[in-house]
């Protein structure tokens, strides 16, 4: 996708979002994180849409066949894997966003997952990529959901994982932002410290320079000797 395409892409998505936040009580839609997608702020909103054009530029290289998107949100990754031909599981605690849109959008043959709890009802091997966008830092049991993605990954598969450092600056630019309060059990180093004994992981990105307030990783299963 070149930048006009995801400008484009994006531009979409950030007048429906502000068309929900425009309808919704005030902090109903924080979960998605569809205020920050459509943030006011150009640099808060670039960060979090810079996450997902990272995500769509490693998607491209190598379309998948079938994808799971653990903790899909509002959906701004889905429309991309439509677009590779990918068959798509989108997986969240709250879908209403997500279904509103498909819906509206036509989005089609898309296999709902309700909670990190319906992964155990699928088949092993099921996925060849699994994404987790700005999600695990928020999962109480993470041993418990990453040996969900260990049995659903195949053997040749990847795992695109993204998450904030938590660093004194992330936690300033979130006050900057206008968001309050605290909900991130873990930071993107906790993530990527547990998930190394179970994917080898290799640092795609860091965002931004020279202060990293996020971090984007891909890795593969650690084949067992």
């Amino acid at each position: 996708m070149n930048k006009n395409e995801f400008h484009k892409y994006r531009r979409g998505f950030e007048g429906e979002f502000r068309r929900l936040l425009a309808e919704r009580p005030a902090g109903s839609l924080d979960e998605q994180a569809v205020p920050s997608y459509a943030h006011p702020n150009f640099l808060m909103s670039w960060l979090f849409w810079q996450r997902i054009r990272v995500a769509i530029n490693e998607l491209e290289k190598e379309p998948p066949a079938t994808a799971l998107d653990f903790g899909c949100g509002a959906g701004v990754i889905i429309p991309v894997l439509m677009g590779l031909k990918a068959k798509v599981f989108a997986c969240d605690e709250d879908l209403t966003v997500a279904k509103q849109l498909a819906k509206q959008k036509e989005w089609t043959n898309i296999k709902w997952i309700q909670g990190g709890a319906g992964l155990k009802n699928l088949d092993s091997d099921t996925f060849d990529t699994i994404i987790c966008l700005d999600v695990l830092e928020h999962v109480e049991s993470l041993p418990e959901v990453t040996h969900e993605f260990v049995r659903l990954l195949s053997p040749g598969g990847r795992i695109i994982v993204s998450g904030p450092t938590e660093s004194t600056l992330y936690h300033i630019g979130r006050w900057l932002a206008g968001f309050s309060g605290h909900y991130h059990v873990r930071s993107i180093y906790d993530v990527e410290r547990y998930l190394s004994s179970f994917f080898n992981l290799r640092l795609e990105r860091k965002l931004i320079w020279p202060v990293t307030l996020f971090r984007i990783s891909v890795g593969t299963p650690i084949t067992a000797p």
